[in-house]
């Protein structure tokens, strides 16, 4: 069976982001082509000579930012269709973790007067400001606090006599328990009442829900003013707006959009099991992690014992051995010694005698 490679190779941000910069490089970028679409300015700040605005798309809710000269911008009027020669460029930033794309403009072709409504140019500019802010992360909150343990409160608006309530609680399941639910009744028919809602529940809650099923009188989730209110919440925005035929204005500012009530409740249901789920496996990991970490700790620490032991037992085969060796010398140098001789011992023997004989005599004149 062949090996299989895996070892993992590692980047940092900015290599990462630099391999999708180079790999960006198309027959676009080398050019100058014609661009046309709707122009939105932007914060109308001067950045060397030059702005930084958007031209949105005739038909659907897609932009990109043009850097315009100081002259050229000059002449421009907001929400007017536009056509100008441009070039493309990309531009890494580090910071965001993403490569950018910008339209330098040229020249300016052609301007008219756009076919839309200013009640619409008004929309794709609350659009353009939630895009600058930036969606909340709905799912890694509500995972963050699962993990916490630590609970979500979740307001809910719906309808002065809607039961959706009950249909949002029935897709809960067990997760229903983790969740702290308010539904608040507001008549959903009515921006004013919408409007005020909102912001009267936003400073309760984790998560502010506007829930409403199918029906009449849907034309005020589209409507600008109520989608910028929308814009100023502190808390996760989502919507549950049954309409599938047509998303809302509402719903695209909202940071987590679901087409029914009944979606809604099955997501809050789905996110808590996969988290829970998620939880287990880590744990489960993370035991056999640290068993198997301690399994090879405790393995070359015995192994090192041994090592010390067996080191031991060298040193004192080598302190015996060198006992041994010293014993033999000793032996060797008693065994090398010349014997004493014999006359020797004899004289030995005769000055003892002379010894005796001198002693004896001394006492028998002292006995005298």
């Amino acid at each position: 069976m062949a090996s299989v490679n895996t070892e993992i190779i590692s980047y940092n941000p900015s290599s990462l982001i630099g391999i999708f910069n180079n790999a960006l490089t198309i027959e676009i970028t080398k050019k100058a082509f014609r661009i046309r679409g709707i122009y939105l300015p932007g914060k109308g700040v001067n950045y060397n000579g030059f702005y930084y605005d958007s031209l949105k798309d005739e038909s659907s809710d897609a932009c990109v930012t043009l850097i315009l000269p100081a002259p050229i911008r000059h002449d421009l009027t907001s929400g007017q269709t536009i056509e100008c020669t441009g070039y493309l460029t990309k531009r890494v930033e580090l910071n965001a973790g993403k490569v950018a794309l910008y339209v330098n403009v040229i020249e300016l072709l052609s301007q008219q007067d756009s076919k839309y409504t200013d009640e619409q140019l008004k929309a794709f500019e609350v659009l353009q400001k939630k895009a600058e802010q930036g969606y909340k992360d709905v799912d890694g909150f509500i995972k963050k606090r699962i993990i916490q343990q630590q609970p979500v409160t979740v307001t809910i608006l719906v309808g002065k006599t809607a039961i959706i309530d009950s249909d949002i609680k029935h897709q809960l399941k067990e997760a229903i328990g983790f969740y702290d639910f308010k539904f608040e009744r507001v008549n959903l028919s009515f921006e004013t009442e919408i409007s005020n809602a909102l912001l009267t529940h936003d400073k309760n809650a984790d998560i502010l829900v506007v829930a409403r099923g199918g029906g009449e009188n849907m034309e005020v989730f589209n409507r600008s003013s109520l989608a910028e209110k929308a814009l100023t919440l502190t808390s996760f925005f989502v919507t549950a707006i049954g309409h599938k035929e047509d998303t809302s204005l509402l719903q695209k500012v909202s940071d987590k959009a679901f087409i029914t009530p009944t979606a809604l409740g099955q997501y809050f249901n789905e996110i808590y099991n996969q988290t829970v789920e998620e939880l287990q496996n880590s744990k489960a990991k993370l035991v056999e992690d640290i068993h198997k970490q301690l399994d090879s700790n405790y393995k070359q620490q015995l192994e090192n014992l041994n090592n010390k032991l067996m080191d031991v037992s060298e040193l004192n085969e080598q302190k015996i051995k060198l006992a041994n060796t010293e014993i033999d010398n000793l032996h060797l140098k008693l065994s090398e010694r010349k014997p004493i001789p014999t006359s020797f011992w004899l004289l030995l023997i005769i000055c003892i005698v002379i010894g005796i004989v001198i002693r004896m005599l001394i006492i028998k004149f002292n006995l005298l």
